[in-house]
């Protein structure tokens, strides 16, 4: 190759001659270093790696190279340089860790060949070796906690990098040339009214295509290279069907597929059709007329997004299958839908004669490598458009809190949705970190998810003293919960159990409902957090489908999806069917429910409150004081046990079993000063007040103290007693704004 070199700088007959000569000598000194580095020993290990190195790091490596030298040269190169900067590292104190460290250069090297191997590239290159040498340093891997950075972290983000390198290194697809808009039929309505998903991969190298549904594409292209069927691509929301119809259409301008190479996809979107066509007659005829287009045109895949909504299906829906069948039964026009489990099932049980004919592929949900892998390449185009970095701790979060807010959809669409969100919210940032989507997650959600701090912790810490403020008489029952919730925030508890779990046991009116409330605002912001289920509603093993319903928008799961983080009450827990209280076993360990089309609703961010009056009596009977001790609660748990009332395995699940005392006549007292702070909170927007005296406030107690109903009856009290005689005042003009309406014993007029 020198010699040929070197022939061509002489020959002066060629103007190609001095370029092509450079150019060669250039390659063999390139591969006289590559040959020259080899050991004479060929079973040598070390040999076998170095010749692994990329030009980068073979151009200084030689066999005395030390672990440093290593990490200075891979820390420079761009690969190196991505990874500690993405992971928010710094590569001064990275540098120092190393050259203190005693690491070996060997076994940094073997350790950076196995990652090669794992990610099927074919050199290792300045990414691969930082992570290695970082993976071989105890020290590094003492320092990288404090950066908030796991081992595990290095190997996502080399998957970010080598992700991210992947997809610059494939070949954008190009099919045609001149005149290549006549290579096929005349299709002026299909220009219309579809989208040409190929053009649009031919134009922006194939959209976003997930790494991990390379399998899954090879195998559409190779069914619709060999079958007249169509499919049905079946998968949740946010999971990667419009994606994989972008990797196919990729795949097909590249000339595989065999007779269906260089097919073109064109995507029919049913809420743009129905927009189009305001009568069933002209939206049938409209889309003959595409589907005729399509059929004369010879090369066009029809893809039907959303598919259900041409079944009938959902909001705007209506039902084309009988345009739809004998297009299919034809074969004539390969057709691919898009269509979520539940829909699909519906479909099939209700059109099985057009399901038949369909070929279903099933789509998986990405695992966390997979998704992580998407969101950086997501990440990395936004920060192209935004003028941002992103670091490896935003697309972590933007994962892990997707997962706990967003249960209606799948990854990766999820996580990268709310990534997104950063992005717009973002305002003049120039770092999106994990700290951006926390706050896009509190401001969107309404819920706090990074850790307390400040004001916050202050709160938590004396989160008793604000619960007390609406409960009085139960302090066992509110520093049970305090606790849990501090539990929670501090993020030291089961992430595959709710917040907190707790069985409320005690009398009617003594408080067990307004602790609940309590929580809901304490916690969620807001009393609106709490969803009720009144369980003697739930009495019949019939109801579990109630329950689980993936329908009914008044289901509990339904709801749970709309609010997944609330305060959860199952009232009168006692009165429900056994089948019930199975589900319920489930929710407590597990922290999820399965709906009847096999999709899981999490209750991982909910406090779940079981209440029940069962063992009212039995606490009755005991001192007050003696009441929060676990000596009486274990008393009392036996007696329901023996009763029958509740099984141990339910119980056992709880994370505190609490008892609510009977409220005292002194507890009453203060239930009554309560109630008339809310009553003058109603009243500021009148700019009006109430007060009362002490002996009213004791007549009250002695009309309204009911050992049965606990605090119930007082709030009627006060309504009879002083809320009808106000509105008479406010009506006859007596009672004007800026005034206080002081009430004693003779305006209240208990008598009656």
């Amino acid at each position: 190759m020198g010699i040929i070199g070197a022939y061509s700088l002489k020959s002066s007959g060629n103007h190609l001659g001095i370029p092509l000569g450079i150019s060669l000598l250039a390659l063999t000194g390139l591969v006289f270093v590559r040959l020259a580095k080899l050991h004479p020993d060929p079973s040598d290990d070390e040999t076998k790696l170095e010749i692994l190195l990329d030009d980068a790091l073979l151009s200084v490596y030689n066999v005395n190279i030390n672990a440093t030298e290593l990490w200075q040269v891979a820390s420079s190169t761009w690969q190196g340089a991505f990874i500690i900067s993405r992971l928010g590292l710094s590569v001064t104190i990275l540098s120092e860790t190393i050259q203190i460290d005693t690491v070996n250069a060997s076994s940094a090297l073997a350790a950076a060949n196995d990652l090669r191997q794992k990610y099927g590239r074919n050199r290792i290159d300045g990414g691969i070796l930082v992570v290695a040498l970082l993976q071989s340093s105890a020290l590094a891997k003492t320092l990288l906690p404090k950066y908030r950075v796991k081992l595990t972290d290095l190997d996502m983000a080399l998957g970010w990098l080598i992700a991210m390198e992947n997809l610059n290194l494939r070949k954008k697809p190009h099919y045609g040339g001149f005149g290549r808009d006549w290579a096929v039929g005349y299709t002026p309505m299909l220009d219309r009214f579809g989208i040409n998903l190929s053009r649009q991969a031919e134009s922006a190298r194939g959209g976003l295509r997930y790494p991990a549904q390379n399998k899954t594409i090879d195998a559409l292209v190779t069914q619709l290279s060999r079958s007249t069927s169509s499919t049905a691509i079946v998968g949740e929301v946010g999971i990667g069907k419009t994606s994989l119809l972008y990797g196919v259409a990729d795949e097909l301008l590249q000339g595989r597929g065999g007779r269906m190479a260089y097919h073109q996809i064109v995507s029919l979107n049913a809420s743009v059709l129905l927009a189009q066509a305001s009568h069933d007659d002209n939206l049938e005829n409209l889309l003959l007329h595409l589907f005729s287009e399509a059929v004369l045109a010879d090369n066009i895949i029809i893809a039907l997004e959303e598919a259900q909504l041409f079944f009938g299906h959902g909001t705007g829906a209506i039902n084309l299958s009988q345009v739809l069948l004998p297009i299919i039964q034809s074969g004539r026009l390969p057709i691919l839908l898009t269509i979520t489990p539940s829909d699909w099932i519906q479909i099939k049980a209700t059109n099985s004669a057009l399901t038949s004919l369909l070929t279903p592929l099933l789509l998986q949900e990405a695992t966390k490598e997979e998704s992580i892998q998407v969101i950086g390449l997501r990440a990395l185009q936004l920060d192209n458009q935004h003028g941002t970095i992103t670091l490896y701790s935003a697309l972590e979060s933007a994962y892990e809190l997707s997962g706990r807010f967003i249960q209606d959809e799948a990854y990766p669409g999820k996580a990268i949705k709310l990534l997104e969100g950063a992005y717009a919210k973002a305002g003049g940032l120039l770092l999106i970190e994990k700290a951006t989507i926390e706050a896009v997650v509190e401001s969107e959600f309404g819920v706090k998810v990074s850790v307390a701090t400040g004001t916050e912790s202050d709160t938590l810490l004396n989160l008793e003293a604000d619960l007390q403020k609406r409960m009085v008489g139960q302090n066992a029952a509110v520093k049970a919960v305090s606790a849990a919730l501090r539990r929670s925030r501090a993020g030291i508890t089961s992430s595959k159990r709710p917040i907190g779990s707790f069985l409320f046991l005690g009398p009617t009116g003594v408080g067990k409902t307004e602790l609940a409330k309590s929580l809901a605002t304490s916690c969620f912001q807001s009393e609106d957090r709490m969803i009720r289920l009144d369980m003697s509603e739930y009495s019949q093993s019939t109801d579990v489908g109630r329950i689980l319903s993936d329908i009914s928008p008044d289901g509990l799961l339904s709801k749970i999806r709309q609010t997944p983080y609330a305060v959860v009450l199952f009232d009168e827990i006692e009165k429900a069917d056994p089948s019930i209280i199975n589900l319920m076993l489930q929710l407590l360990d597990e922290g999820k429910l399965t709906d009847s089309s096999g999709k899981a609703a999490s209750f991982k961010e909910c406090i779940i409150i079981a209440t029940s009056n069962a063992g009212a009596e039995a606490i009755k009977a005991l001192p007050i004081d003696t009441i929060g001790t676990k000596k009486a609660q274990s008393l009392l748990l036996d007696t329901l046990i023996d009763q029958k009332t509740f099984k141990p395995e339910l119980l056992n699940r709880f994370d505190e079993v609490v008892l609510f005392a009977p409220l005292t006549e002194k507890d009453i007292l203060q239930i009554v000063d309560l109630l008339i702070a809310d009553l003058n909170t109603t009243l500021s927007t009148q700019e009006l007040s109430v007060a009362i005296t002490q002996e009213a406030k004791l007549a009250l107690v002695k009309a309204g103290y009911d050992t049965r109903f606990g605090a119930r009856p007082m709030r009627r009290i006060i309504q009879s007693s002083i809320q009808d005689s106000l509105a008479k005042r406010v009506l006859a003009g007596t009672a004007v704004a800026g005034t206080t309406v002081t009430f004693d014993v003779t305006d209240l007029k208990l008598s009656q």
